[in-house]
Order: structure tokens, then C-alpha cells, then sequence
């Protein structure tokens, strides 16, 4: 599932989301402001990213 970042401007953002990530399965797509996880790791996904200082939607 895709999940949108909005605030998600360059490669230093990218890293800063892996890193959040690191404990999840992920693809992260700066130019959709993206990044997609599996269907079960939706949540916590969103509140590591939030936790990382992102806005998602």
C-alpha cells in the first residue's frame, strides 16, 4: 500500500524516512512523494513516519 508524503522534499528526507523504516519492508519514491509498505505494516508505518517528523496522508 502507497502511503503519502507530502513534506517529503529531498534525498536527506529519503534517508531520514529509510532509517524510521528500517525494521519494515519498504519502497520509497521521492519524485510521487511515496512510499509503499505491505498492507499489515500501514499503521505502524505512518506513526514511524510521523515519529520522523513527516506529514503523511
Amino acid at each position: 500500500m502507497k502511503i503519502k508524503v507530502t513534506d517529503m522534499m529531498c534525498q536527506h528526507c529519503v534517508k531520514n524516512i529509510d532509517k524510521a523504516l528500517v525494521n519494515l519492508e519498504h519502497t520509497i519514491n521521492l519524485e510521487n512523494k511515496e512510499v509503499e509498505v505491505n498492507d499489515q505494516d500501514v499503521d505502524q508505518a505512518k506513526e514511524l513516519i510521523k515519529a520522523a517528523g513527516y506529514t503523511v496522508k
